[in-house]
């Protein structure tokens, strides 16, 4: 089935590596078809290799993060596809929620004013980036973050629930 194919797709790139040598267009090649193999070490070991030769591709430095099981590591890359694609969308996410999960919203909030910028359609963006503020209990700055999301987005029923969270917040000051 699919798995023989992957396996047989492999040892023919393998080949073709062994031929051509230091190709990124092939070992790009046999890091996805590890993937699809669910061989996630070498996979990261085969973008690892394509980092040596083009260090400042951001989307191979994703795929290494999404691959890592440690998350100090997946912070590296994932910090490192940023500096060398600061408008990927997945990227700057994953920074954000990561920097929420740990807590530090202020270290999230750029992330998700950025989000904002780069996919202005989605409210999310707008919610989360409120949501630094006031979990900081900045409640006044997340309330002009929450009306302005309501503003764009009169329709989001989420909005109008943190706009009104945030208010009841506010008056218990």
């Amino acid at each position: 089935g699919r798995l023989g194919q992957h396996e047989e797709a492999y040892a023919c790139f393998e080949r073709i590596h062994r031929r051509l040598g230091t190709s990124i267009d092939v070992m790009y090649q046999l890091a996805k078809t590890c993937e699809a193999l669910e061989d996630r070490r070498r996979a990261a070991k085969w973008y690892s290799l394509i980092t040596t030769r083009v260090p400042t591709d951001g989307r191979i430095q994703r795929r290494l993060g999404e691959l890592c099981q440690d998350e100090g590591q997946a912070l590296h890359f994932h910090q490192e596809a940023y500096r060398y694609d600061p408008i990927s969308l997945d990227v700057v996410a994953w920074l954000g929620y990561y920097f929420v999960k740990c807590q530090m919203y202020e270290k999230a909030t750029p992330f998700f004013l950025r989000a904002s910028i780069i996919d202005p359609a989605d409210p999310k963006w707008l919610l989360l980036l409120g949501n630094c503020p006031r979990k900081m209990g900045a409640y006044e700055q997340a309330l002009k973050i929450y009306q302005q999301a309501h503003q764009r987005f009169p329709a989001n029923q989420e909005a109008l629930k943190y706009l009104q969270l945030v208010c009841r917040e506010l008056g218990q000051q």
